[in-house]
Order: structure tokens, then C-alpha cells, then sequence
């Protein structure tokens, strides 16, 4: 590893750039590798001003030109969420069988834990979730080492699952401002896939809204669209309104979501 100097001019093309960086892969790869870890370490110190600050670029709220969000706004009423989705224009048969059904069936015969974490997230617990799910390659350590510094710097509520050994399949943060819950960075293992514990997720949104029938929030579409579309969350480009207001760091609903995926028939009643 030798040190070296460079200058790049204030014209240079986006392809000037990456042809640097290309060329200088290894500098990039180790520079991006320490500022990521330095980042996951210091986060654990951030002030609640600062993370307060930082979390609107990540939400996007400090966009020119913002991509369209998949939004549900829930009811203002003690309406069963399974029946309002199942009301939705075009209705989806498969919304109550994947959500009230199969989902928790999945997570009981797998004895998958779901667990909350208020004190955020902990390097040793959760980076390797991060890691599984960017997979091999060269660039997937700086990558996930910057995304896992992003999250760790932000407000809200960590939701993890666990085997039954105690091991992170997967964690998303839950982040509520405003009149809107936001559900983001979702990460999981190979072997999560079939636990359905994306639709478990969403679960516990739902049932952070519901109380108080906010909006939930999944974000751009990405490869997801489709299926954020069918259980009703519909593309929006004005969904910056719903943002409008504080952070509250404390949600409620979450018991609940918790027996529900536990199979508590009193759980399920209020869904």
C-alpha cells in the first residue's frame, strides 16, 4: 500500500472520476472501508440533534426532486387492517392469507424471534446481517460498512428477528415523524427468505399506524413495487406532507404486533 497524491480538475466529468477511482481501487476501497467504520463507531455517540439532523437525507426529505414513495394511509378508525386492505381498488386475495396467515404460521414452525431495540443498533449484533445480505465481492465490505453507518446515525426503532440461537436473520428501522411511519433499511439473511419476515416487517408498521391512523411509508419502489402495490401501497410523489412535525422515538402498537406474530388470537382480532 503506497500513499499518493492526486488532483482532479474542477471540469472533470462524472467518467473522469470513476475512471480515477477505478484505477485507484485499492485507495478508494480502503478509504471508503476506514471513513465507514469511523462513522459506525462514532454514531453510538451522536446527540439526538444531530441524528435528528442527519435522518432527514437518508428519509429524503432534503431532495430537490423527490422519487415517488409507496404510501398507505390508514383509516381513522378501529377498522381491521386486513379488511380495509382487502377493500382496497383493485382487492388482493392473497393480502390476508400472506399477512394474517402464512406470516406468522412461518414464524412460529421456525421459532423465529421478534425483538425491539430502543438503544439502536449494536456493531456486533447486527453488521453481519448487513454483510449477508450485500453478498461476496470486493466492494460489499465498504458498501455495507456505509450503509450499516447510515442506518446506526438515524432516529428510530430497531426491529430484529432471531433464530432460535440468538442470531440476526434480518432487522429494519422504524422510524415515525410526523403523521407518517417510515420502514426502511431492511436487511436480511439468505436463509430468511423463506420466513416471509419482509411481510413481517410491514406487519408491525401496520400496527404502529393503526392507533392513531397515520401513514406508512416504504419508500421508493425499487424491485418491490409490484408487490408494494398489491397490498395497497400506492406510488406518491406528495408524500413529503405526511412528514410535517416531530420525531417520537416511543410507538405504539408494537406489543401488539409482537403477539400477533406470536399467534395470539386477541392480537390477530385487533388486525
Amino acid at each position: 500500500f503506497t500513499p499518493f497524491t492526486y488532483k482532479i480538475d474542477r471540469t472533470a466529468s462524472i467518467q473522469d472520476i470513476m475512471s480515477f477511482l477505478n484505477e485507484h481501487w485499492y485507495h478508494s476501497l480502503a478509504l471508503a472501508a476506514a471513513a465507514a467504520a469511523a462513522i459506525s463507531l462514532s454514531s453510538k455517540f451522536f446527540s439526538k440533534d444531530l441524528q435528528t439532523f442527519f435522518s432527514a437525507y437518508p428519509l429524503g426529505l432534503r431532495r430537490n426532486r423527490p422519487k415517488p414513495h409507496h404510501i398507505l394511509q390508514l383509516p381513522a378508525t378501529r377498522t381491521p387492517i386486513t379488511q380495509y386492505l382487502s377493500s382496497l381498488k383493485p382487492p388482493s386475495r392473497t393480502v390476508s392469507t400472506t399477512i394474517n396467515k402464512q406470516t406468522p404460521a412461518r414464524l412460529q414452525l421456525h421459532k423465529i424471534s421478534f425483538g425491539i431495540s430502543y438503544s439502536g443498533l449494536s456493531l456486533a449484533r447486527h453488521f453481519s446481517t448487513v454483510m449477508a445480505h450485500q453478498g461476496s465481492g470486493l466492494l460489499s465490505f465498504p458498501r455495507s460498512a456505509m450503509r450499516y453507518a447510515v442506518a446506526a446515525s438515524m432516529r428510530g426503532t430497531v426491529l430484529e428477528f432471531t433464530d432460535p440461537k440468538g442470531r440476526v436473520l434480518a432487522w429494519s428501522l422504524l422510524t415515525r415523524k410526523g403523521s407518517t411511519v417510515r420502514l426502511m433499511w431492511f436487511y436480511s439473511r439468505s436463509e430468511a427468505k423463506r420466513h416471509n419476515l419482509w411481510f413481517a416487517t410491514v406487519v408491525v408498521a401496520l400496527f404502529a399506524a393503526k392507533e392513531e391512523g397515520l401513514c406508512v411509508d416504504l419508500g421508493p419502489g425499487g424491485r418491490t413495487k409490484e408487490t408494494k402495490e398489491m397490498y395497497g401501497f400506492k406510488g406518491n410523489v406528495e408524500w413529503r406532507e405526511g412528514y410535517e412535525g416531530e420525531y417520537r422515538d416511543e410507538l405504539s402498537g408494537l406489543e401488539d404486533a409482537a403477539m400477533f406474530l406470536l399467534g395470539d388470537k386477541k392480537a390477530r382480532d385487533k388486525f
